[in-house]
């Protein structure tokens, strides 16, 4: 059963409810902003008619072939209980969702360290994503769908035991995180998309602050995120933060001077109420970090 109305949701709902083609007249018409929004940013995309329709007449499922009246202009389809059955223009139309979005999408939004080596761990149920830097902490990060049942589950189980993570193991899902007196192998944790997905103007985002205080709060056999102290990220870690994001975008290292100028600029953006900083300081970070790493 699909209801949610929000983006984020609406879109975990339509991958976990079918093989991810569905009939637009069966989203009720609230949807049309979020279906509107998801399809603008390539999350879902509009095709054409249904192989397999809901009768009108009998409510029943029907693999169809569509026929077409050119004396009333509709079409119509055979129906072994009803006979001929006159199809609405609305239902011919389709959403289609597919998961290998939601994979390109988490890679850029962690984002995934490089070089990323993506890889399917069991065909259309479970992806490893890659290694993540998330709050200081090393992140081996796996997508999994269809995790409600046990049949899954251990196929799952079976999958991220070959994958051993870095310092913490995650398993994403638009599944809804199953209980979490269910243990896998090398300690990795679910975390619902939902808890830390969130749409902006004209794209989703990861809200990194919920993030790291659900890999704190998992860490510590915690079934909500940490309570974070409060208080600002410091330049080191934003100089950081924004650095991977570069990489990840794959934006252009012209040298160290112009480098610290553009991760300059986008602290300044992304952190208005602060003052960013220095150029020569950006340089510093960047100088300890080539050496650690």
């Amino acid at each position: 059963m699909i209801a949610s109305i929000d983006p984020v949701n609406l879109l975990c709902d339509l991958i976990e409810a079918s093989v991810g083609s569905f009939e637009a007249s069966a989203l009720p018409d609230q949807w049309g902003g979020s279906i509107d929004f998801l399809s603008n940013i390539g999350a879902v995309t509009r095709g054409g008619p249904l192989s397999v329709l809901t009768c009108r007449a009998c409510d029943g499922d029907h693999p169809v072939r569509l026929e077409f009246d050119p004396r009333t202009r509709r079409h119509w389809h055979f129906c072994p209980e009803a006979g001929r059955v006159m199809v609405e223009d609305d239902v011919l139309a389709t959403v289609h969702v597919d998961p290998e979005w939601v994979l390109d999408w988490l890679v850029t939004a962690l984002p995934i360290t490089p070089p990323v080596r993506r890889r399917v761990l069991v065909p259309a149920l479970a992806w490893q994503l890659g290694d993540a830097h998330i709050g200081g902490i090393e992140l081996t990060a796996v997508y999994a769908i269809g995790v409600c049942t046990q049949r899954n589950l251990d196929a799952l189980a079976i999958a991220v035991s070959t994958v051993p993570p870095a310092k913490f193991g995650v398993v994403l899902t638009t599944s809804g995180a199953p209980p979490r007196r269910l243990t896998l192998p090398h300690g990795y944790q679910f975390l619902d998309l939902r808890e830390i997905a969130r749409p902006e103007q004209n794209c989703l985002a990861i809200d990194k602050t919920k993030l790291i205080g659900w890999i704190k709060g998992l860490r510590k056999g915690l079934d909500k995120p940490a309570q974070l102290r409060a208080g600002r990220p410091s330049d080191a870690a934003l100089v950081d933060e924004v650095f991977r994001e570069r990489r990840t975008r794959k934006l252009p290292l012209v040298n160290q001077r112009t480098e610290a100028g553009k991760i300059r600029a986008e602290i300044a953006s992304r952190h208005p109420e602060r003052d960013p900083p220095a150029v020569k300081t950006i340089e510093r970070h960047l100088r300890k970090q080539a050496v650690n790493s």
